[in-house]
């Protein structure tokens, strides 16, 4: 791999020794090295993103790539009391079910967690979970796929492992939370689902951090015909973290995703969310929120590819960005071949909250097809004038003013989170961001 930008260079031999010693630390997993060694060959042929990369260009990962092979062959610290104090402060849904991913070892998985619902790792696995698991890191091994995922695959220490029965829909909530901590680590986070025809799941992903600490995380969904998804992520890591993380849902004939995807924290986070519509009249909406301030660099990346006829998908991703941070958002919408009747519209509606902030945006739509009803935009600016004059001449302060506005921006998607704990936290966070700004604007 070459270095550029100041970044560490590593050859092939290098990483290659990294990986021998990764290995002999973890032979609890050794049934899983053949697809480990595959997915470090296809990272080895395509290295680290650079800016010179079309979907890297407003993105530069030195701080990660740095931090990750400094610590990539360590085992990461286990958690500690300020880490349990981050999972404290964190709520559960009503009805919810917790499952723990600290430093990249998922924590104590409940035998029987309800109807139809089965949980596993990496060390409790059966030979046919096993099996299925071997074959979704083959995968990893695709070129068509982010090198950072097939570093995921070849430097695992453990996986989540959610099935749903098929025509089951468990009455709970799941939420994985991911806590990365430590003075300096290097964690590779993996969950993999898979729903059953006809089942049902609420799944929640909540990201926490502290330390500085590279985290490369993916999440792989995959349903079959019929079956019915609601996806949430909450992205909180803390402000020294590099986090790099990856979606990739599939969904069969007739099935749907509901996505909510709220990107808040961390130093640097790069999001990559992949949908594929593979069957006929499957259905995503995604609904997202880009928010940064304080220096921030935060990238969303969203791709949704109908492959097949009679699909649907919407897409509204607003991003606020204020106090010398940089909000990248980039979605393409696929319509491929034979995909006809397919219906998709995707928005990207973002907010300056004063001169010194930067956002790059660039919806993309290809069709190769037609029949199809199609439409894409983005638009940034700054508060509408006439809205802050039409409060102030109600009476509301200037910076109360802007503050609410601020929020009614953010307030479209944050709504969508389940109302409760969850909801007010965000929302809680966004409101003493935009109330810094509105103050500072006032």
């Amino acid at each position: 791999m070459a270095e550029g930008g100041g970044c560490r260079a590593v050859s092939g031999p290098e990483l290659r020794d990294l990986h021998t010693r990764f290995l002999a630390a973890e032979p609890a997993a050794a049934w899983l090295n053949a697809e480990r060694e595959l997915a470090l060959e296809r990272f080895l042929r395509a290295g680290f993103p650079r800016p010179g990369d079309e979907d890297w260009k407003y993105t530069r990962i030195d701080r990660f790539e740095s931090l990750t092979l400094d610590h990539l062959a360590e085992r990461p610290p286990r958690a500690d009391a300020a880490t349990q104090r981050l999972l404290e402060d964190l709520p559960l849904p009503d009805g919810g079910l917790r499952i723990v991913i600290a430093n990249g070892r998922v924590g104590e998985l409940p035998r029987k967690p309800a109807a139809g619902l089965a949980l596993g790792s990496l060390a409790t696995a059966s030979p046919d979970e096993r099996a299925a698991i071997a074959t979704r890191l083959e995968l990893a091994a695709d070129p068509e796929l982010p090198s950072l995922a097939a570093l995921n695959a070849a430097f695992l220490s453990d996986l989540l492992h959610i099935r749903v029965a098929a025509g089951a829909r468990p009455g709970l909530t799941l939420q994985v939370v991911h806590v990365a901590a430590g003075e300096t680590a290097a964690i590779q986070d993996r969950v993999l689902v898979e729903l059953g025809e006809g089942s049902q799941l609420t799944l929640i992903e909540h990201f926490l951090g502290r330390g500085t600490v590279a985290v490369n995380a993916v999440t792989e969904l995959h349903a079959a015909a019929g079956a019915d998804c609601r996806y949430i992520r909450v992205q909180e890591a803390g402000p020294d973290c590099q986090q790099v993380t990856a979606q990739s849902l599939r969904l069969a004939e007739d099935s749907r995703a509901d996505v909510v995807d709220i990107a808040l924290g961390a130093s640097l986070a790069r999001n990559d969310l992949h949908i594929d519509l593979a069957g006929r009249g499957a259905r995503a909406e995604v609904h997202g929120l880009l928010h940064s301030t304080g220096g921030q660099h935060s990238d969303c990346h969203l791709r949704i590819d109908h492959r097949a006829g009679d699909s649907n998908s919407r897409a509204a991703f607003p991003g606020v960005v204020g106090g010398r941070s940089r909000g990248v958002f980039n979605g393409k919408i696929i319509v491929h071949g034979g995909a006809d009747g397919s219906d998709a519209s995707l928005e990207n509606r973002n907010l300056l909250l004063d001169r010194q902030a930067e956002i790059d945006t660039k919806p993309e739509l290809e069709i190769y097809t037609d029949d199809v009803k199609c439409s894409h935009g983005a638009t940034t600016g700054q508060l509408d004038a006439a809205a802050v004059f039409y409060l102030r001449s109600r009476g509301v302060a200037e910076a109360d003013a802007r503050r609410l506005l601020m929020l009614a921006f953010a307030g479209a998607i944050t709504a969508r989170l389940p109302a409760g704990g969850l909801r007010e936290r965000v929302e809680a966070c966004c409101s003493e961001r935009v109330g810094a700004a509105a103050e500072a604007a006032a």
